[in-house]
C-alpha cells in the first residue's frame, strides 16, 4: 500500500516537472528574437521629397511618410565624402528603434562620410538610434528647427556637426568618446539641454560667430582638452546650469563677448573658466554670475579686460583667480564673490577692480556692524578689497558702498588721469624754469690781477 502510494506521488511529480519543462521550454521559444544581420550600404540611402526610400531595400520603412523607422543595423560603406543616409524631405520622424548606424571607422573617417546629413531641412527629428565611426555622426547644412533627442552618438571625429544652422534642438544624447562631440560653426539660436557630454577631446565648441546659443543641465565631463570652447566671435551665448567637471579647461571663451557663464557647477579641472583674448582680439564683457567653482587648479583665468565676476562661490582651488597681463587702463570687476580657503584667493599681475567679496582669511574688525571690513584685505595694490564683507554674500543682499559709487575710489591715485596730468605740468614747469635760467646766465666781472 505504502508502496503503491509512492508510486502515485512520484508519478504526479513526474508529471509536474514535464509541464514545467514543456512550459519553460515553450516559453523560450517565444522569446527568442530573429537574428538579423547588419545591412551593409555601398551608396546613398535617402529619404526623397516626395516620401519614398531610395534604395527600396534599405532597412527603414514607413506606412505614413512621416515616420521612417530603421529594422536593422545599418554599416554604410561608402565612397568619398558621401553620407550614409540623406534626408530631403522635411516634418519627419528618423525613428532609430534602438538599432545602429555604422560606420567603417578610420576608413570612414579618412573618407569624411557623415552619417545622417541634412542640407536646407526643417522640423525633422533623429531619435533612438547609435551613430558611430563616421567622419560626422550627425551633420546640419543650413537647417532649422530640427532636434535631435536621446541618441547615443560615439567614436565619431565630429559628433554632430552644424553650418549655418539655427532653431535646432539637442537634448537627451550621450555624446562620448569623439574629437570634438558638437561642432557650432556660424549657427544661431540654438538649445543645448541635458545632454551628457563626456570623454571627448573637445565636448562643445562654438566659433566663426556662432550667436545667442544655449546651454543647460548638461554633463559636461572628463573631455581632455576642453568641456565647452568659444572662440572667434562665440558671442551673446547662455552658459547656464550645467556640470563641468575633470575637463582641463572647464569652460574657454577666447575672441568671443557678451556671453554669460551662470549657476554652473564646475569642479576638477585644470582651469575651470577662462576669459582670455589673444592676437589682439578681445574676450570683454562676459558675465560670470552665480557658478559654484571648487577644486580646480585655477578657479578663474582672465586674459582679457571688462568682464564682470560676481556672486560666485569659489572655494578650495589652487588659485581663485588669476588675472594676467593686461592693457594699460584696462580693468575687470570683481565682486560680490565668495573666496573660501583656496590656496591663493586672487593672483593678479594688473589692477582689477576688487572689492566687496567675502575672503575666508580677512582677519580685519568691523566696529560699526555694517558687516564691511574696517581695513582692506591684501596687501599688493592689484589685489586690495577696500571693502570686505565680514560674511559669506548670498543673493538679495546688497552691501554699502555700492560697487558704482566706489569705483572711481579703488583706482590708485597715481593710476588716475589727474595724478599723470599734474606729473606732466610739474616737468614741463621744471623744464622751463631752468631753460629760463640758462639764458638769463649773470655775467661777473672778471677778478682782479695781483701784483707782486
Amino acid at each position: 500500500m505504502v508502496w503503491k502510494e509512492r508510486k502515485m506521488k512520484n508519478k504526479a511529480v513526474s508529471g509536474i516537472m514535464l509541464t514545467l519543462l514543456l512550459s519553460s521550454m515553450l516559453t523560450l521559444a517565444f522569446n527568442i528574437q530573429p537574428v538579423k544581420s547588419d545591412w551593409t550600404s555601398s551608396q546613398t540611402i535617402y529619404i526623397r521629397a516626395d516620401g519614398s526610400i531610395y534604395p527600396p531595400t534599405a532597412p527603414i520603412s514607413s506606412v505614413d511618410n512621416i515616420t521612417y523607422k530603421l529594422t536593422d543595423n545599418i554599416v554604410g560603406d561608402v565612397p568619398m565624402e558621401a553620407n550614409v543616409i540623406v534626408v530631403e524631405r522635411d516634418n519627419v520622424v528618423i525613428d532609430g528603434a534602438n538599432y545602429t548606424l555604422q560606420g567603417t571607422g578610420s576608413g570612414s573617417r579618412e573618407m569624411r562620410a557623415h552619417g545622417i546629413f541634412l542640407s536646407e531641412r526643417s522640423n525633422v527629428t533623429i531619435t533612438r538610434m547609435e551613430i558611430r565611426e563616421f567622419w560626422g555622426g550627425v551633420s546640419f547644412n543650413a537647417s532649422s528647427s530640427n532636434t535631435i533627442f536621446g541618441n547615443n552618438i560615439t567614436n565619431n571625429d565630429y559628433g554632430v556637426f552644424m553650418f549655418r544652422s539655427l532653431d535646432n534642438s539637442l537634448s537627451g544624447n550621450r555624446i562620448t568618446d569623439n574629437s570634438y562631440g558638437v561642432k557650432f560653426s556660424q549657427c544661431s539660436r540654438n538649445h543645448f539641454l541635458g545632454n551628457e557630454i563626456t570623454s571627448n577631446r573637445i565636448g562643445v565648441m562654438l566659433d566663426w560667430n556662432s550667436l545667442n546659443n544655449s546651454f543647460s543641465g548638461n554633463n559636461v565631463m572628463n573631455n581632455s582638452d576642453y568641456g565647452i570652447y568659444t572662440r572667434d566671435g562665440g558671442s551673446n551665448n547662455a552658459f547656464s546650469g550645467n556640470n563641468i567637471i575633470n575637463n582641463s579647461d572647464g569652460i574657454r571663451i577666447e575672441s568671443s563677448s557678451n556671453n554669460n557663464v551662470s549657476m554652473n557647477n564646475i569642479a576638477g579641472n585644470q582651469y575651470g573658466i577662462v576669459l582670455r583674448g589673444p592676437y589682439g582680439y578681445s574676450s570683454g564683457e562676459n558675465i560670470v554670475y552665480g557658478n559654484d567653482i571648487t577644486n580646480n587648479n585655477f578657479g578663474i583665468q582672465v586674459i582679457s579686460p571688462d568682464n564682470v565676476i560676481y556672486g560666485n562661490n569659489i572655494t578650495n582651488n589652487e588659485v581663485g583667480i588669476n588675472v594676467g597681463q593686461l592693457g594699460d587702463f584696462e580693468y575687470n570687476a570683481i565682486y560680490y564673490n565668495n573666496f573660501i580657503n583656496n590656496t591663493k584667493q586672487v593672483y593678479t599681475e594688473e589692477y582689477s577692480i576688487i572689492q566687496l567679496n567675502y575672503w575666508s582669511d580677512y582677519t580685519g574688525r568691523d566696529r560699526n556692524g555694517d558687516n564691511i571690513g574696517d581695513t582692506p584685505y591684501g596687501e599688493d595694490y592689484r589685489v586690495r578689497d577696500y571693502h570686505p564683507l565680514m560674511r559669506p554674500w548670498s543673493p538679495g543682499w546688497s552691501p554699502e558702498p555700492s560697487v558704482d559709487q566706489e569705483i572711481e575710489e579703488e583706482i590708485p591715485f597715481w593710476m588716475q588721469w589727474w595724478s599723470w596730468a599734474t606729473v606732466i605740468v610739474v616737468i614741463a614747469v621744471l623744464a622751463g624754469t631752468v631753460y629760463f635760467l640758462k639764458k638769463r646766465r649773470i655775467p661777473t666781472a672778471p677778478l682782479p690781477s695781483i701784483q707782486d
